[in-house]
């Protein structure tokens, strides 16, 4: 794993206990740049939902994010000089994507809603959408 964040694991643990740089990382080349002030919003989130936010996407290479469908300007893309501001949630219920809407709504803007997802991305467009 290429490891952008500047954060020993000692100081990740504390800051995103609920969060591991693997899940977060590219899952083609293990780059992991992420916006850390996205993702203290994503923590906190979490921690108000009271259940686990799962990531199923966080950081992607532009190889990854084309093989994923992934727009062109993609909040999930990273590189070494790109942060990541994207992570999608995955959701088993009804009831977990509905807690998953209520604590993001706090925090974040841009939201979209899928089947067995919750994107969430550090956008200053506010929207909801479905996909």
């Amino acid at each position: 794993m290429k490891d952008l964040t500047g954060l020993t694991d000692e100081q990740w643990n504390k800051r995103f206990p609920d969060f591991t740089k693997a899940e977060l990382a590219c899952r083609c080349c293990g780059l992991l740049n992420i916006n850390l002030l996205f993702l203290d919003k994503i923590q906190q989130d979490r921690t108000v939902a009271g259940i686990p936010f799962s990531i199923n996407s966080g950081c992607r290479c532009e190889k990854h994010n084309t093989k994923e469908g992934g727009k062109l300007k993609s909040k999930h893309l990273t590189s070494v000089k790109k942060q990541c501001e994207a992570v999608d949630i995955s959701c088993i219920s009804d009831r977990d994507r509905f807690i998953i809407l209520i604590s993001l709504s706090t925090n974040i803007l841009h939201i979209g809603i899928a089947n067995s997802f919750v994107h969430c991305d550090n956008s200053k467009k506010t929207a909801v959408w479905l996909y």
